[in-house]
């Protein structure tokens, strides 16, 4: 199982790094992650503004969350003992968990690769009219509502946590892992 512990590890790193790019391209660009609260008006000229980084950072942010597909499988591989039915079921869970999670996450980063670009078109057009530019913000704000509560408050706060604490349980239960 030593390959799989290294594959799983290399996967939880790449992940990691991913991210952490990702984070940093938004960071530095957009202000994000405090740029998810400021008001339509505000962010879709940023959008459109930046909008190079802002696709490379969300497909890279994309990109770690869709990682967690494999990783969730991996981990859940990496650590199942046949004689220990209480971790096998943990394990399972951690995998549920992953899964669930990445798929909210996911959600919530496509509607700024896709959505949120054309809505900043629209809001800037100059052959837009006022009804046009409301549109925008009120589908910006929905999209927001909706998609940024599925991956923000559901896929990365609380279905993470679970997945964490159900992986730290099965880390100790675990006698692949040296105490």
């Amino acid at each position: 199982y030593s390959i799989l512990f290294k594959l799983t590890g290399a996967a939880l790193i790449a992940e990691q790094l991913i991210f952490l790019v990702a984070f940093y391209i938004l960071g530095t660009s957009i202000g994000w992650p405090a740029s998810l609260g400021f008001p339509a008006e505000q962010v879709l000229p940023l959008i459109a503004e930046k909008s190079t980084a802002v696709f490379s950072g969300y497909y890279l942010y994309l990109i770690s969350s869709v990682l967690l597909i494999p990783i969730a499988i991996l981990v859940k591989n990496a650590l199942s003992e046949t004689d220990n039915p209480l971790l096998n079921t943990s394990l399972s869970l951690v995998a549920g968990f992953g899964l669930v999670s990445s798929a909210m996450k996911i959600l919530g980063i496509i509607r700024w690769l896709f959505a949120m670009p054309m809505l900043a078109e629209v809001y800037l057009s100059t052959t837009s009219s006022e009804a046009m530019r409301q549109t925008a913000v009120i589908n910006y704000d929905l999209l927001n509502a909706y998609a940024g509560k599925l991956g923000e408050h559901i896929g990365v706060q609380l279905l993470t946590a679970v997945f964490i604490g159900f992986l730290s349980f099965s880390l100790i239960r675990s006698s692949r892992v040296s105490s």
